[in-house]
């Protein structure tokens, strides 16, 4: 099966026409009909596929409307790894503190049961 090309400003079109039918909590099917008008001859879910390559590779021809819906982080937010470094010092302190004391009372247990002797 040829691969169907478009011009950037036909593509440009669609992806727009798509995506404001999406932006209007629209189906994917009212949004297939939206890019049809102008001019798309694929599938529906070709038409997915063409929106999701062009908002990933930044394509000047892509809308920056297409996000991720709620719920669905691309990635960590900026300050969790710091949040995560700090909770192992934290972490890391207790254990410390915890050990350390355990040391000082079998010390303290040994010298009292050589004191004794």
């Amino acid at each position: 099966m040829p691969v169907k090309r478009y011009d950037a400003e036909t593509k440009k079109s669609i992806i727009d026409a798509a995506l404001d039918a999406r932006k209007a909590d629209k189906s994917w099917a009212e949004a297939f009909d939206a890019a049809k008008s102008k001019g798309y001859t694929g599938s529906r879910q070709g038409l997915e596929q063409m929106i999701r390559a062009a908002s990933r590779k930044g394509a000047p021809n892509a809308s920056s409307a297409f996000k991720r819906r709620a719920g669905r982080p691309a990635r960590l937010p900026a300050g969790a790894a710091s949040g995560l470094q700090s909770l192992e010092a934290l972490v890391d302190q207790i254990v410390k503190e915890k050990v350390a004391a355990a040391l000082d009372d079998a010390i303290a247990s040994l010298q009292k049961s050589r004191n004794s002797l």
